[in-house]
């Protein structure tokens, strides 16, 4: 117990920081967790220590007490939650190494701001921040507006927003321009849509904040009529209850703009008489490859039962399909996949982005040899050896002399045929465009009979496209490859693809398997920081720079770690409501959970899972035990 306590014998609504700082020290360990155990360090000495009958029996009724109120208190999360971003909660001024890291920045940011202007202009390009940037100056300000700001409010009646729960503040900010001249009863309205239960896209900047702030303050000069829809057009009654019922302890109950917190709001289902089919199955101690399988047994089931129906596995990322597509291959399940695979490891692209590096370079060794295995020459490991150990300098100049190498007959054969392709079609180089030179090459090669499906014909167009855009360098062409992504063409009833892309869409029967993986770690960045919404206009901005290993603690830098990590965990509950409402008939929730030899703790919880956000709602019956699986 500190020597010197605050006041808090004065009225509670009086009290101070210090007061409530003292409080919440009384109350939280150094963990933030309510205390169990109180003794002399709180203020509550042992009765031993006393020195008389009546001071040991003030001793014993005032720590009684005490371990009461804790009691009741541990009911009382949200009071908790708050004591610890008091505690939290940073200096108004940063330490020295902050402002010379500040400094630093403020200096080498804007430098590198416009290096990137530059290679923005000599190339040609540019990105979606400089987009919205470029947006923005041009309507100038509030109080200067720009020639266009004036046009545009002449010219525009009426603004409609869909998805408005995903807008970022420079989003709102061009917004609040374009509408800063309006006026109330002046016959321009703004209508914006959305559902705040639904904004899964932080990583795109945006923030529900702006939505919730919205829905009591309006936009700039412009007060919104908040309009609530309760009706789910979608799913069946007993479906529509089951999420009624869990998310309601799943989403926090109050709104918070700072967080990000959105409150759930219950619906009511149109679809009175259907039935539906809720399952939540946590496989104890199963590994990946038991958690595919069962999934892989689980749609061919469904598959059987509701032949008509379409289904989706919906996933948080898509490294959790890594076994999932091999079970679902192996089974013959046909499915079409939504952005799953990056049109770079595609084996199609793999085998022409070789084919273009090595007209590229002769000297690429990778490159000539990965045309040589490819199908249309198919050279056998041994046949490779020989040409890559071969008398001369490249491999090219070993196809060829292929004759003078010990070759296989089938290699030799093989090698016959695909140097005369070879050696007409590098003639051709540089005297025909690049796309008209690989895409002739490849299929004099015969590369389009070694195509086994549509959607590879589709992606191979894809990559011919890409080459018209000359002169492109491998760099860029690789990096293209890598952000897009393959196609796959299927009439098949079964999706998959990430919870992200099916927001908005609707399946008979979903199954979300992984509940129980993890997301990325939180990273620490060179620098932080916080724009929030204020609550009637405008937005504050915190900045906060890493520490050195040598500094003293970085107290406004953790401050906004914390509040990410909230801010996360929201999300996080939001990402799982999205992914069940997706479902109109039958919902599959799957995972691990592994299984403590604990009577306190019987089992784990991963710390950042869906599965975490079901901890309220848990019940012990969603175990399968393991044997099961393998049976």
């Amino acid at each position: 117990m500190p020597a010197t306590s605050p006041n808090l014998h004065a009225p509670i609504d009086a009290w101070g920081f210090q007061d409530w700082e003292f409080v919440a020290t009384l109350l939280l360990t150094s963990t933030f967790a309510w205390r169990i155990n109180i003794g002399k360090q709180q203020g509550f000495p042992a009765s031993s220590d006393a020195t008389s009958p009546e001071i040991k029996k003030i001793y014993k009724s005032k720590k009684m007490q005490m371990q009461e109120v804790l009691k009741n208190l541990a009911r009382h999360e949200n009071f908790r939650q708050s004591l610890q971003e008091l505690l939290s909660t940073p200096p108004i001024t940063y330490n020295e190494n902050e402002w010379q890291v500040c400094d630093a920045l403020l200096h080498l940011l804007p430098l590198l701001t416009a290096h990137l202007q530059l290679i923005f202009r000599t190339q040609n390009l540019t990105d979606y921040t400089e987009i919205a940037i470029a947006a923005e100056r041009s309507l100038g300000t509030n109080a200067i507006p720009s020639e266009l700001a004036l046009n545009l409010d002449y010219q525009i009646q009426h603004i409609l927003i869909d998805e408005f729960q995903d807008t970022s503040i420079a989003q709102l900010r061009l917004i609040e321009r374009i509408t800063a001249g309006w006026e109330p009863g002046d016959g321009r309205t703004l209508f914006v849509v959305g559902d705040p239960m639904q904004s899964i896209y932080r990583f795109r900047e945006a923030d529900v904040g702006i939505f919730l702030r919205a829905q009591s303050e309006g936009i700039g000069n412009i007060k919104l009529q908040p309009l609530t829809l309760t009706t789910n057009f979608r799913s069946t009654q007993e479906l529509t209850n089951w999420v009624n019922n869990n998310f309601s302890k799943v989403l926090p109950k109050e709104a918070d703009i700072l967080y990000q917190a959105v409150p759930f709001s219950p619906a009511t289902a149109e679809h009175t008489n259907s039935q539906a089919t809720i399952q939540i199955k946590l496989f104890a101690n199963a590994d990946t490859l038991d958690e595919a399988l069962q999934t892989a047994d689980l749609v061919s089931k469904l598959k059987t039962n509701f032949p008509n129906d379409t289904i989706a596995i919906l996933v948080r990322s898509r490294t959790h399909l890594e076994a999932i597509i091999p079970a679902l291959n192996n089974s013959k399940i046909a499915f079409q996949g939504v952005e799953l695979e990056a049109l770079r490891t595609n084996l199609l692209i793999e085998d022409l982005f070789s084919l273009t590096r090595a007209f590229y370079n002769p000297e690429d060794r990778i490159a000539w040899l990965a045309i040589l295995r490819a199908p249309w020459c198919g050279l056998t490991l041994t046949d490779l050896y020989a040409i890559a150990n071969g008398p001369y300098a490249t491999i090219q100049e070993n196809i060829e002399k292929f004759s003078e190498l010990k070759l296989t007959s089938e290699g030799t054969e093989r090698l016959a045929k695909f140097q005369i392709i070879l050696k007409d079609a590098w003639q051709k180089r540089g005297k025909i465009y690049l796309r008209d030179l690989i895409e002739q090459t490849w299929i004099n090669l015969n590369g389009p009979g070694f195509i086994a499906t549509t959607s590879d014909l589709e992606n191979a167009k894809t990559f011919f496209a890409l080459l018209e855009k000359e002169p492109i360098p491998l760099e860029m062409l690789e990096k293209t490859l890598d952000d897009l992504y393959a196609t796959t063409y299927s009439q098949a009833k079964l999706q998959i693809m990430t919870i992200h892309k099916a927001k908005g869409l609707e399946f008979d029967h979903v199954i979300i398997p992984g509940i129980h993986r993890t997301s990325r770690a939180d990273e620490k960045k060179l620098l932080l920081w916080l724009e929030r919404p204020r609550l009637h206009a405008g937005s504050d901005l915190i900045l906060a720079p890493i520490g050195n290993k040598h500094s003293e603690t970085n107290s406004i830098y953790n401050y906004l770690r914390l509040v990410e990590r909230k801010k996360t965990s929201y999300e996080n509950g939001r990402l799982l409501y999205v992914a069940a409402t997706r479902a109109k008939k039958t919902l599959h929730i799957l995972g691990a959970l592994a299984i403590n030899d604990n009577d306190k703790e019987p089992y784990s919880i991963p710390k950042n899972s869906l599965l975490e956000q079901l901890e309220n709602c848990f019940d012990p019956e969603w175990i399968v035990p393991t044997k099961t699986i393998k049976n």
